[in-house]
């Protein structure tokens, strides 16, 4: 018999946090932006790839990662914390237009990648 902690708990994973980069008009290095994201199954996962790829009518890219993008840690030039809402998501999407294919590309990243070692 194995001791609790050599077996695999089947139990739904939590939203995740993951820092991402993104790039800011006119300086040399990226900014990092700590964005909270719904986990989605495969499946799921699968279906909003094909759809950022191709947004459905009436949806655009914006929506796609208003759907993923829960929460975030954002401060202004003063230190104030800036709540996350989809309106302030979609005016940071707007003021930085590389964001949108950034996020979608790091959440896929963070959302797949393995974390095993040798």
């Amino acid at each position: 018999m194995t001791s609790n902690h050599d077996c695999f708990i089947f139990e739904p994973v939590d939203d995740f946090w993951a820092t991402i980069r993104l790039t800011k008009p006119g300086h040399e290095k990226p900014s990092h932006l700590d964005l909270q994201f719904r986990v989605l199954s495969r499946k799921a996962l699968k279906r909003w790839i094909d759809d950022f790829a191709n947004p459905p009518e009436g949806s655009s890219v914006e929506d796609l990662l208003a759907e993923v993008i829960v929460n975030w840690k954002v401060m202004t030039n003063d230190q104030q914390s800036v709540p996350f809402s989809e309106e302030k998501l979609r005016e940071l999407l707007d003021a930085y237009p590389a964001s949108i294919g950034e996020i979608a590309r790091q959440f896929i990243e963070k959302s797949t990648e393995s974390r095993l070692g040798n």
